[in-house]
This record gives C-alpha cells, structure tokens and sequence, in this order.
C-alpha cells in the first residue's frame, strides 16, 4: 500500500467502517500515514460534499475501452531500400497508407536520434567517410555506441502492436541511417525472431489496468508487465537485478550471465525500453523491494515472482492476459541485440521516405 500510494502520488484516503479495525491493522494505518505523509479526510457530510464539489459528466467510470488495431498485411520482405516500392506493388491503397505511416514514424525517429546523439556529428561523420590516406580505400567503420542504438531500436517498438508494425518501423529507420552514410544490419528473418515488437505486447491503458487491479502485489504487477514489454524468457527476468532498473524507470538491462554467477554485478546486458505506461509499476516495484531485508543493488529484483511455470500460467490466464513471451520458446538473442550499424564510406542511395506514385 505504501508503494502505491508514493508512486500514484495519492494526497487523500478515506476509510469506512473504521470502527470495526483491529488494533494491529489501526498500527498499520498510522505507519502508512506517517510514511507517505496522506492527508485525513475532512469530517461531516456537508463538508465532503463542498469538498469534492459537483459532478464531473465527463468523467470516465470503469475500466479502459478492449485494445483494436487494425493488422498490418502480409508485408513483403525486401531491404530498406526497395521496401516502400514493394509495399506499393503488393498493397492496396489503405494497407499501403498505414504501412507508410509506420515506416515514415521509424524514418523521423531515426534521423531525430541521430541528430541529437553525443557521438554523432556532422564533423565526426565527414571523419568517418574520409578514405584512407595510405591506400585511397573506403575501409568501413563500426558504430561504437552500440548499447545506446539497440535501446534506441527497442523504444522504437516497444508500443508496435504486430510484427508486421514493427517491420514497417525498423525499415524506416534503417532509411534514416542510410540518409547519414549509416547501414543498419537487423536480422533478415527479423520476425522469427523474439523481442520488441515480435513477442511482445503494448502497454496499453487497458493493459495496465489489468494489471493494477488484478495483480495487487506490486513485485508480480511489475514481473508481468516487464514479460509484456521485454518479449523474452521468465528465467531471465526471474534474475533481474534490482540495479538493473534505471532511476527514473526507462530502461531495464538483463543480464544472461547473471543465472550462471548469482550475486555478482551485471556484466554486458541487453537493454530494454520501459513504455511510460509501465514505467509507475516499476517504480513501485523497487519501493517495494527497497523495503525488504534483500535490498542491495545485486539481488533479484523479481526473486520469487515467476514461482513454477504451470502457477505463474494460471496467474496469466486468471488476468485474462495474453503474453506470448511465457510459451515463447526464445532460443535465439533478441533482433534488437543482434543489429549491428557502420558507417559507409561511398554515396549511398537513401531510401525513399514515401513514394510518391499514386497507390492502386
């Protein structure tokens, strides 16, 4: 209760039928109030009343509309250079206008990430396209900051409701880069793959009000909405490290060697976008923890959430929550991980960020 009450930023509560409260329960209350500093409620009917004052007709009572999007159609396959003109050929006019939608969302994202990265400059790219003085060659260079363009990645999909979103996405990006001199490798079967956007499910509000109200303990809420937003296998979760949430709950890094040597300090993780709407459950999750006797940086931050896999099944199926990462059998990295990036040293044709030939 603490930490929902300090994430949700809750000023005032009112309890009924107080009088019937045991001593020990009226002790908890009093160490909730002083912990998180709630306000009590104001005494007498007519100055509750004038309190909460008239009736807001727009407010919106139950929970959050079902989620609907549209599927993407079958895509076709192709590089990030041909891949709009193939969408044309094969799409009729409203697959193509939402599949380029998607793909010019990954373009902008793509180029605004590049524009505002430490690293990356105008200077620093001429630098990188310069041929080499001894030999005259256009001897390739890689992007060094590779941990930082796999989050960028995973932000970029995190929230795509269908492989086929995702798809569109990440070859509007990989235009982007080209744009700047960059090649953007991704996996070629990118959607057999797992990860953002592949095994995933958004957090939407619906979602996260199926997880607020039907999983009360803020360390199981937290282990299922990271299952949603990560796509990857419960054993790795379950061995998350409590320092491997960032401070303001924006990313999350796993680390696959931490089930081999428990207790030590992560070493080279994967890195995860947090969506905002998961972002509060994290937050109290690591209240939460932070609470317990385990509260150092390296102990399991979801120890004990996932149980077996056939109960932790049935807390899945008893939320009504469809999460394709608990059967997913993951045996491969996460595309996001697998991308690479380098500069390219000659003119390269970009991409077209939209074509501009009337669909059929």
């Amino acid at each position: 209760m603490t930490c929902w009450t300090l994430t949700t930023g809750l000023k005032q509560a009112i309890v009924l039928r107080a009088h019937r409260l045991t001593p020990e329960r009226l002790a908890r209350l009093a160490t909730w109030r002083t912990e998180t500093g709630i306000r009590p409620p104001v005494s007498g009917t007519p100055a509750i009343l004038d309190a909460v004052g008239p009736p807001d007709t727009s407010r919106r009572h139950g929970p959050p509309s079902s989620d609907h999007i549209p599927p993407l159609s079958d895509l076709p396959d192709g590089d990030a250079a041909s891949f709009l003109q193939e969408c044309r050929r094969h799409l009729n006019k409203d697959d193509f206008a939402r599949t380029d939608s998607q793909y010019r969302a990954g373009h902008a994202a793509a180029r605004t990430w590049l524009a505002r990265h430490p690293s990356f400059t105008p200077v620093a790219t001429a630098i990188a396209r310069s041929p080499d003085e001894d030999t005259g060659s256009h001897a390739p260079t890689d992007w060094k900051d590779m941990e930082s363009l796999r989050l960028f990645l995973a932000r970029l999909t995190v929230s795509s409701p269908s492989p086929g979103h995702t798809l569109a996405r990440v070859r509007g990006a990989q235009s982007g880069f080209l744009s700047w001199q960059l090649r953007l490798d991704v996996p070629d079967d990118l959607t057999e793959h797992g990860g953002p956007g592949i095994t995933t499910v958004p957090i939407t509000p619906h979602v996260a009000h199926t997880l607020t109200t039907n999983l009360p303990n803020p360390l199981r809420a937290a282990a299922v909405a990271a299952l949603l937003f990560t796509g990857t296998a419960q054993g790795l979760l379950s061995m998350t490290q409590i320092a491997s949430v960032d401070e303001p709950a924006t990313r999350l890094a796993i680390d696959r060697d931490s089930r081999i040597y428990i207790g030590m300090l992560p070493g080279p993780r994967h890195r995860y976008a947090i969506p905002a709407r998961a972002r509060p459950l994290l937050t109290a999750a690591l209240a939460f923890r932070r609470r317990t006797p385990r509260t150092a940086d390296h102990f399991g931050l979801f120890a004990g959430c996932f149980g077996t896999s056939i109960r932790f099944d049935h807390l899945i199926r008893d939320a009504s929550l469809g999460i394709p990462a608990v059967t997913h059998p993951h045996p491969a990295e996460d595309w996001h991980t697998a991308a690479r990036c380098r500069h390219v040293n000659v003119p390269v044709p970009a991409a077209p960020v939209s074509s501009p030939e009337p669909c059929p």
